[in-house]
């Protein structure tokens, strides 16, 4: 009787361990962190932005906004970061950071964009 509410005890926690890590991959397949799009992106953001942004730990390390969840907000889209990233003070009068206009090859500002919509 006692190794049967074991077993049972056993099946209960591993299904609701199979629930939780099945909401996890959910979460990993609406961005695939491998993938060559985000890739791409990242390796444009720690070419040309991580010198001043952070994405992720003490807000106070960086002179620049932290971007961990920059896009979580619904107004962040592809679109949206191009024309900042091109012209910061488009979209914000007071921006400090530098306008890149063509700095970035159009290929690697999509994937940049691309990859900052991606952190939420």
């Amino acid at each position: 009787m006692r190794s049967l509410a074991r077993v049972a005890a056993f099946s209960a926690v591993a299904c609701f361990l199979a629930v939780l890590s099945g909401c996890e991959k959910t979460a990993e397949a609406e961005v695939d962190m491998n993938s060559q799009p985000y890739l791409e992106g990242k390796k444009v953001f720690l070419a040309n932005c991580a010198s001043c942004h952070r994405i992720g730990g003490r807000t106070n390390q960086s002179r620049a906004p932290n971007l961990a969840k920059t896009g979580a907000d619904a107004e962040h889209t592809a679109d949206w970061f191009i024309a900042l990233i091109r012209d910061p003070k488009s979209k914000n009068p007071k921006a400090q950071m530098r306008a890149f206009h063509d700095s970035i090859k159009d290929d690697d500002l999509h994937a940049l964009a691309e990859f900052l919509v991606s952190l939420k």
